[in-house]
């Protein structure tokens, strides 16, 4: 009889055994929900625009010219007539080059006095869109938001009218520069201030 209740122990025992590493083997092979995937980039829709002084002389002997990716991904160069200019694109997803620069040239001295001095300012403004897969967006305002793929900050600046002739004189190509190139290019983010570009050095008669 006393092996029989031993037996029966025994029993018990590995039965409540068995139930537990069941039980415990069952809570390690539960599975963590896979995180859903981080949205990504679908357009990006840039609203920029830049202001300038009204002197004349200055608009005629030191041009603005805006520098920029179009659509497609082309750099394209335009004038700047006036005391602004603005241009709104849309860049479709994260891999497309993205950007604005603008260059103030050197291409004269016509009517510049010497003995004179002219101001010269350039302001960027806009906003910046973001739009991804999972129907958020991000909007960044030009020169305010510090997040913002576009860097440029005013530049102002007086220029002796014979500081301007000794520039024109001296071949010198260009006054300033501003902006900020947001470039994607195989995957790859970089930010540069565009005179890493062939075609911008070129402008600016740098080697």
């Amino acid at each position: 009889m006393k092996k029989i209740m031993l037996a029966a122990v025994a029993l018990i025992c590995m039965t409540i055994t068995t139930v537990s590493l069941t039980a415990c083997g069952s809570d390690s092979s539960s599975s963590t929900p896979t995180p859903p995937p981080a949205p990504t980039m679908t357009t990006s829709e840039w609203n920029i625009s830049f202001t300038q002084e009204s002197n004349a002389v200055v608009q005629q002997n030191l041009p603005v010219k805006v520098c920029y990716y179009d659509a497609a991904g082309t750099l394209k160069t335009e004038d700047m007539t006036g005391t602004s200019w603005n241009k709104s694109v849309t860049y479709q997803g994260e891999t497309s080059n993205k950007g604005f620069f603008v260059i103030r040239l050197i291409t004269g001295k016509e009517g510049v006095v010497a003995e004179d001095s002219y101001p010269v300012s350039l302001t960027p403004s806009g906003t910046i869109v973001n739009s991804y897969s999972d129907g958020s967006k991000v909007t960044l305002k030009v020169n305010e938001n510090p997040l913002s793929t576009f860097s440029g900050a005013t530049i102002m600046g007086l220029f002796k009218g014979q500081g301007i002739i000794n520039y024109f004189d001296n071949g010198r190509k260009y006054l300033n520069y501003l902006g900020c190139f947001s470039l994607y290019k195989d995957g790859t983010i970089s930010i540069t201030n565009g005179t890493s570009i062939p075609e911008i050095k070129e402008l600016m008669g740098k080697e």
